[in-house]
């Protein structure tokens, strides 16, 4: 069994268990307990202790993949204000017109009850340790999910369930294993078998974030679930869950270069633009990030700029997308008979 990892905060008279979701007086005194998103609201913002969070930042954490009013921050903020009483009011610094900040002294207190000894780490009990075998198996499937042909899709999610039936309680795996579901019924499937594989992709991620709230490889596989047809491309909850994402790892050029892609895709060509240019500034080998900083020359009619970002491509990177979108330049300028 998994290490448990039990993480409390002891701020004024009062004491926050995040694991047992408890917010009780030191003095032992109960005034009953906070609705759920005032919790959570208040964890992240003891969790982030002196710094100020946007209320983009609140309602991305709090309010992952559903679009809601700022008003719902500002009532669990308030529930929060009136559950602590009358002497706590000013540990909760409102910036206004950005958001909030945790201004009171905070004990942190980390206790990690490892069970298993075996794959629990001190930081994280959902990650094994790099030397174990279902670490050894995640990171080769998460090596073939990236490269998204068909063959590696499939053996992706084969040594991924491999890792999983080793460490069920292995996270980042269940993030892995999502992607590789997804792109096999995004890209590969039809019919019932894609509606399988998508219901398949859905449970791996929410088991992954339900190991690991702070995940990023979570977030970013929930983003794109979202960013399929089967979902009807929802960009505002994709763009909630890559920019999550990114708030968990901001360096990494593949969360970067799917929200360009859907940036590009409603319109947002500067953004786009930008997050493409972070990704290769990132990894100036990405080169799918590159083929779409062409795909962003055609969309402004800038053909010649395109055509030449496109002859860079290797012919054996993605040839049937980059092929298609050579095609459609040609034509677009005029080059049938090319």
């Amino acid at each position: 069994m998994s290490g448990k990892q039990i993480e409390i905060y002891e701020f004024g008279e009062f004491r926050l268990d995040v694991g047992e979701h408890r917010l009780d007086r030191l003095t032992g005194d109960s005034d009953g307990s906070l609705p759920e998103k005032a919790f959570q609201t208040l964890v992240t913002l003891l969790r982030n202790s002196g710094t100020l969070l946007t209320k983009e930042q609140l309602l991305t954490t709090i309010w992952p993949d559903t679009v809601v009013e700022e008003n719902n921050l500002g009532k669990a903020v308030h529930a929060i204000r009136n559950f602590l009483g009358p002497g706590s009011q000013g540990i909760i610094q409102t910036v206004p017109k950005h958001g909030y900040r945790f201004v009171g002294d905070v004990r942190k207190i980390e206790i990690n009850e490892d069970s298993r000894g075996t794959s629990a780490s001190a930081s994280n009990p959902s990650r094994p340790f790099p030397n174990s075998p279902a670490y050894d198996l995640y990171v080769r499937g998460k090596v073939k999910a990236g490269s998204e042909n068909i063959e590696d899709t499939e053996n992706a999610i084969k040594v991924l369930e491999a890792a999983i039936a080793i460490d069920p309680f292995f996270a980042p795996a269940y993030a892995q294993l999502a992607r590789a579901f997804n792109t096999r019924a995004f890209k590969f499937s039809a019919g019932p078998l894609r509606k399988l594989l998508h219901e398949n992709a859905e449970v791996a991620v929410e088991k992954a974030l339900a190991l690991d709230p702070d995940l990023a490889e979570g977030h970013f596989a929930r983003g794109l679930i979202l960013w399929t047809n089967t979902k009807g491309f929802p960009h505002e909850q994709a763009i909630r869950a890559y920019k999550r994402s990114l708030s968990l790892d901001p360096n990494s050029d593949e969360t970067h270069h799917q929200l360009s892609m859907v940036y590009a895709h409603i319109g947002l060509l500067e953004g786009a633009h930008d997050e493409i240019g972070r990704a290769l500034e990132l990894n100036p080998n990405n080169t799918m990030a590159r083929f779409r900083i062409g795909v962003y020359f055609a969309y402004q009619a800038k053909f010649d700029e395109a055509m030449a970002v496109f002859k860079t491509i290797p012919q054996d990177v993605s040839p049937m997308l980059v092929s298609r979108s050579t095609a459609e330049l040609l034509i677009q300028t005029g080059h049938l008979s090319d």
